[in-house]
């Protein structure tokens, strides 16, 4: 799995995008106007893109993209895009390398 950006990146896209590569250990892969179906060819990997107002995966073998709903989730991953603290993962005591399922 990979990191990028939106097609239309800006700086803060790309900002955003390095912060959860480092923070998870995922490569970050410059888009520069490369078509994520192209990079999912080239890399033969899946690819998680960083929008302005969403986070999505594109399956490398798939014809839908994996997001998050616009419900506690999305707010969950707002704040951690923003690199603000969330709370279920604090209450929860996660530490980094640990898996937790969150079905709200």
């Amino acid at each position: 799995m990979m990191i990028t950006t939106a097609g239309r990146s800006t700086s803060e896209l790309i900002t955003k995008a390095k912060k959860l590569s480092i923070s998870y250990g995922i490569p970050y892969k410059e888009r520069n106007g490369v078509p994520i179906e192209a990079l999912k060819k080239r890399f033969q990997d899946d690819i998680i893109v960083v929008g302005k107002e969403r986070l999505f995966i594109s399956l490398l073998h798939g014809d839908s993209n994996l997001f998050f709903h616009p419900n506690l989730a999305m707010v969950r991953a707002k704040r951690m895009m923003k690199g603000e603290a969330e709370p279920l993962i604090r209450a929860a005591k996660l530490k980094e390398g640990m898996s937790f399922l969150d079905c709200t």
